[in-house]
This record gives C-alpha cells, sequence and structure tokens, in this order.
C-alpha cells in the first residue's frame, strides 16, 4: 500500500473512487499511465503504482485489472467496518 494511502485510512479516510468503465477503458489507463512515465525523465521509483500495475498486467492479462480493482475494494470496505 501506498504511503499516503495507509496515512489517510489510519486517519479513518478511505473514498472510493469507482467510475463506471470497461475493461477496455481500465486497460487504456494502464497502458498510457505506463506510457506517460516512459516519455517522462521522472526517476523510477516516481510512478511506483503505475509500473506495478503495468508489470502485473504484462504477466497476468485482464485477470490483473479485475484483481486490482477486487484488491481496493476489498481493502476499502474492510477498513470501514472498523469504524
Amino acid at each position: 500500500m501506498q504511503d499516503h494511502t495507509r496515512l489517510m485510512m489510519e486517519a479513518g479516510f478511505c473514498m472510493l473512487h469507482f467510475p463506471q468503465r470497461s475493461m477496455a477503458q481500465i486497460e487504456r489507463k494502464v497502458l498510457n499511465g505506463m506510457r506517460a512515465l516512459q516519455a517522462s525523465t521522472l526517476p523510477p521509483e516516481m510512478g511506483k503504482h503505475w509500473r506495478e500495475h503495468y508489470d502485473r498486467y504484462q504477466r497476468e492479462g485482464s485477470a490483473a485489472l479485475r484483481a486490482l480493482l477486487t484488491q481496493h475494494l476489498a481493502l476499502c470496505l474492510a477498513e470501514g467496518q472498523d469504524t
């Protein structure tokens, strides 16, 4: 989990950003995020989540996209049960 996300959740804040998207749109989002990083001069530690999502997508295909969404929702829902 990213540091800023962890801090927000420890403070009791979790917002679900859940736009309705098709799998093709989610795929484009991951690919465009990685292409933007590749075209930039940002150091490797920047955009870590895009790099991780892209690497996982390259290994697992669309199953990776579904898994990422499922994990995010489960984490936010589980945190909400504690309050």
